[in-house]
Protein backbone atom coordinates (compact mmCIF):
# COMPACT_ATOMS: atom_id res chain seq x y z
CA UNK A 1 0.00 0.00 0.00
CA UNK A 2 1.27 3.24 -0.86
CA UNK A 3 0.04 6.86 0.40
CA UNK A 4 1.22 9.79 -1.30
CA UNK A 5 1.12 13.76 -1.28
CA UNK A 6 1.78 16.57 -3.38
CA UNK A 7 1.39 19.67 -4.16
CA UNK A 8 2.73 21.32 -0.78
CA UNK A 9 5.98 23.19 -0.69
CA UNK A 10 6.91 23.83 2.67
CA UNK A 11 6.38 20.12 4.22
CA UNK A 12 7.11 21.09 7.88
CA UNK A 13 3.39 22.54 7.62
CA UNK A 14 2.22 19.14 7.35
CA UNK A 15 -0.57 18.03 9.20
CA UNK A 16 0.37 14.50 11.40
CA UNK A 17 1.16 11.91 9.58
CA UNK A 18 -0.74 9.62 12.76
CA UNK A 19 -3.66 11.21 12.27
CA UNK A 20 -4.65 8.74 9.52
CA UNK A 21 -4.68 5.00 9.54
CA UNK A 22 -2.78 3.02 6.61
CA UNK A 23 0.51 3.55 4.78
CA UNK A 24 2.29 6.53 6.12
CA UNK A 25 2.31 9.07 3.66
CA UNK A 26 5.25 10.18 1.20
CA UNK A 27 6.27 13.23 -0.30
CA UNK A 28 6.03 13.46 -4.20
CA UNK A 29 8.01 16.54 -5.05
CA UNK A 30 8.77 16.31 -8.78
CA UNK A 31 12.32 18.35 -8.40
CA UNK A 32 13.21 15.36 -6.87
CA UNK A 33 12.07 12.64 -9.09
CA UNK A 34 13.43 14.93 -12.12
CA UNK A 35 16.82 13.92 -10.10
CA UNK A 36 16.62 11.24 -9.85
CA UNK A 37 15.17 9.91 -12.95
CA UNK A 38 18.53 12.13 -14.66
CA UNK A 39 20.34 10.06 -12.64
CA UNK A 40 19.24 6.87 -13.66
CA UNK A 41 18.86 8.03 -17.16
CA UNK A 42 22.28 9.71 -17.78
CA UNK A 43 23.30 12.76 -19.61
CA UNK A 44 20.46 13.94 -22.18
CA UNK A 45 17.67 10.90 -21.01
CA UNK A 46 15.76 13.74 -19.75
CA UNK A 47 15.65 15.76 -22.68
CA UNK A 48 15.18 12.64 -25.35
CA UNK A 49 12.23 11.26 -22.92
CA UNK A 50 10.63 14.57 -23.09
CA UNK A 51 11.24 15.60 -26.69
CA UNK A 52 9.46 12.49 -27.72
CA UNK A 53 6.84 12.20 -25.10
CA UNK A 54 6.25 16.19 -25.99
CA UNK A 55 5.45 16.24 -29.60
CA UNK A 56 3.17 13.59 -29.35
CA UNK A 57 1.50 15.53 -27.24
CA UNK A 58 1.40 18.58 -29.01
CA UNK A 59 0.59 17.02 -32.64
CA UNK A 60 -2.50 15.92 -29.84
CA UNK A 61 -3.38 19.09 -28.64
CA UNK A 62 -2.52 21.30 -31.37
CA UNK A 63 -6.29 21.53 -32.96
CA UNK A 64 -7.71 21.35 -29.70
CA UNK A 65 -5.96 24.75 -27.98
CA UNK A 66 -6.04 28.00 -28.79
CA UNK A 67 -2.67 29.48 -28.00
CA UNK A 68 -2.55 33.26 -26.87
CA UNK A 69 0.59 34.83 -26.38
CA UNK A 70 1.22 37.94 -24.70
CA UNK A 71 4.10 40.24 -23.16
CA UNK A 72 4.37 42.78 -20.54
CA UNK A 73 3.49 42.86 -16.89
CA UNK A 74 -0.25 44.54 -17.52
CA UNK A 75 -0.89 41.15 -19.53
CA UNK A 76 0.18 38.51 -17.63
CA UNK A 77 -1.35 40.49 -14.54
CA UNK A 78 -4.67 40.68 -16.31
CA UNK A 79 -4.25 36.48 -17.45
CA UNK A 80 -3.65 35.82 -14.01
CA UNK A 81 -6.62 37.63 -13.04
CA UNK A 82 -8.93 36.62 -15.35
CA UNK A 83 -7.77 32.88 -14.04
CA UNK A 84 -8.72 33.24 -10.62
CA UNK A 85 -12.51 34.65 -11.25
CA UNK A 86 -12.88 31.57 -14.16
CA UNK A 87 -12.64 33.90 -16.87
CA UNK A 88 -10.07 31.52 -19.37
CA UNK A 89 -11.43 28.93 -20.78
CA UNK A 90 -10.34 25.49 -20.89
CA UNK A 91 -9.06 25.63 -24.32
CA UNK A 92 -7.03 28.63 -24.16
CA UNK A 93 -3.10 28.22 -23.34
CA UNK A 94 -1.74 31.19 -22.81
CA UNK A 95 2.21 31.70 -23.68
CA UNK A 96 3.08 34.66 -20.93
CA UNK A 97 6.42 36.75 -21.10
CA UNK A 98 7.23 39.46 -18.69
CA UNK A 99 9.19 41.24 -21.13
CA UNK A 100 7.58 43.88 -23.43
Amino acid sequence: VYSGRVGLTHQDAAPDDNALPGAKPTWFFAPDQIRKRAKEWGPGGIDQRFGAVWSGFTAAMGPKLDVIESRGSDAVQQVYLDTLKGRVKPAQAHMLSMAD
